[in-house]
């Protein structure tokens, strides 16, 4: 059922790593560029904010949200989530803000005697409530301290996905199912990196070279926009197949970049692409 209220989300509604929060106003921009009742896909959805993003930008679209990871299933538990964050709140109301519960005081085993009664929790949103890890996706472990991170507000969801397509399957099965035509949002796990989220439901724990060979060969002649990373050597890659073989996967396109620092400052960052040939329409 849809919402009659507009809300824009700037971030996801729930905690999830790897959100594209960053380029938020390129891809309004880059809807924005897109013909009357073009199909979007997005190939591996994530939180839904691209989707939700470019859906809210142009409500013309048909866009389709490929949520492999399942991020639903945490929207629809939200109402849990925020009972269970309210009661930690007042559990550690004596703790200073980012304060220090160690481990074996009688307030950090009142926390996990409470996460143990509980029929469901969302580790990732509430174990950043616990701890600074900003994917905790895992239980916080009792051997070690914890910190009280608790949000001072509740979680919301409204309207955020409201008109977008939800399915749930590999990105190359939905590629069989799409029209020729559909725009395609691309933000596979980086190359040579750890993608247990992704492969949750499948086999393997590695987003490798094959991997993305495949991917870039799906996608040739294709609408595009692909997130990546200077870390994943995607541009690279793509030089040396057509310095090799004289193809060119991504052909016409151009390349945007975002700075992300990290703990270290700005100068130990790296550097997000956005790479796209929208600009081709």
């Amino acid at each position: 059922m849809m919402t009659t209220k507009t809300v824009k989300y700037s971030k996801a509604p729930l905690p999830f790593q790897g959100q594209k929060r960053r380029w938020i106003s390129e891809i309004r921009q880059l809807a924005s560029t897109l013909p009357q009742g073009a199909t979007v896909v997005d190939l591996f959805g994530g939180s839904g904010l691209c989707s939700h993003t470019i859906k809210q930008a142009r409500p013309d679209l048909a866009v389709v949200w490929n949520d492999y990871e399942d991020y639903q299933s945490r929207l629809d538990h939200i109402d849990i989530t925020n009972k269970q964050i309210n009661d930690l709140r007042c559990m550690t109301d004596g703790v200073p803000c980012n304060g220090v519960i160690e481990k074996g005081s009688s307030l950090h085993r009142d926390i996990f005697d409470y996460l143990d009664r509980q029929d469901y929790i969302d580790w990732q949103t509430i174990g950043s409530m616990v701890t600074f890890s900003a994917c905790a996706e895992k239980r916080a472990s009792p051997d070690k301290n914890l910190f009280n991170c608790i949000s001072k507000n509740p979680y919301s969801a409204e309207g955020y996905l409201d008109g977008v397509t939800r399915v749930q399957m590999d990105y190359r099965e939905l590629m069989k199912q799409i029209p020729k035509d559909a725009i395609l949002v691309v933000d596979p796990p980086y190359l040579t990196t750890s993608s247990e989220r992704y492969y949750a439901r499948g086999n393997g724990v590695y987003w490798g070279m094959s991997d993305h060979l495949r991917l870039l060969n799906a996608i040739k002649g294709r609408k595009f926009l692909y997130f990546s990373s200077e870390k994943s050597e995607i541009l690279e890659l793509d030089d040396a197949i057509k310095e090799l073989l004289g193809v060119s996967f991504l052909g016409d396109f151009v390349c945007m970049e975002n700075r992300v620092a990290t703990l270290g400052g700005e100068t130990t960052g790296y550097k997000d692409l956005l790479i796209t040939n929208l600009h081709t329409f």
